[in-house]
């Protein structure tokens, strides 16, 4: 059932629940998982991957229900110049594969490569704006060849993505920061954000394509810098940050 199906009556306070906990969300991942709420309600998937959008590249910030590994490969790979982006900074709007790509060139294309490398099919994007600029996209996707993203699906998504933007601005690092867990080395960030996941080590070292020690030595400077003392303190600790954002080459 879609947002612009829920009317009148429990459908419509279900639908406004859904929305508000999107827009009050206060950590990046309560954003993700309410966010994962909203569009299993409207796609049937609640596959999220949210990302700040920082001189033109990705950078993630929450996730839910995506499959370990695809986040990686999406960083290494087609991260480094994704066209949804250069897209979106040209006209923010909801966007999908087929619509985007065309109904043969989305099976041509990398984006419907990766996909189907880890068992989805298709995909779809919308941007979170702050002070009228992209600043973010929200990504979801699913692994039902059966059900194409329609007209109706993707003004909900247009409609989800106002409610995350809302949300956005209390979970974007401050211009000139300088907190010492929140302006971060990049990969300290990195590590940082994925241990907020909860992820393991392993699963870490897996998605940046790093050796598990390496993280473990990323883990222990990160709980150095936090005053903690081991790995579940870091993750607490760090569960109740806003955003962690790679450090300035100047800072």
């Amino acid at each position: 059932m879609s947002f612009s199906e829920d009317a009148s009556g429990p459908n419509l306070r279900s639908t406004a629940d859904l929305l508000i906990s999107v827009a009050e969300a206060a950590t990046p991942q309560n954003l993700s998982e309410a966010c994962g709420a909203a569009l299993a309600r409207i796609t049937g998937s609640g596959v999220v991957g949210i990302y700040l959008v920082v001189a033109g590249r990705p950078q993630l910030l929450g996730s839910t229900n995506v499959p370990v590994g695809l986040l990686g490969e999406y960083r290494s790979g087609l991260g480094v110049s994704d066209p949804y982006l250069e897209r979106l900074s040209e006209a923010p709007d909801v966007l999908d594969g087929p619509g985007f790509y065309g109904t043969h060139g989305w099976r041509r294309s990398r984006s419907y490569e990766l996909l189907r490398g880890w068992g989805l099919c298709s995909n779809m994007c919308g941007p979170l704006l702050h002070e009228g600029e992209v600043a973010g996209v929200l990504y979801t996707a699913t692994d039902r060849d059966d059900r194409p993203y329609t007209a109706r699906m993707k003004q909900d998504m247009a409609l989800l993505c106002r409610a995350a933007s809302v949300a956005l601005p209390r979970l974007l690092p401050t211009v000139g920061q300088t907190e010492p867990g929140l302006r971060l080395p990049q990969r300290q960030a990195e590590v940082a954000i994925l241990v907020r996941q909860g992820l393991s080590n392993k699963a870490v070292a897996r998605e940046l394509g790093l050796s598990e020690h390496t993280v473990k030595e990323y883990v222990a400077i990160l709980c150095r810098r936090f005053s903690v003392r081991n790995r579940t303190q870091l993750g607490a600790l760090i569960a109740q940050a806003g955003s962690f954002a790679p450090r300035r080459p100047d800072a």
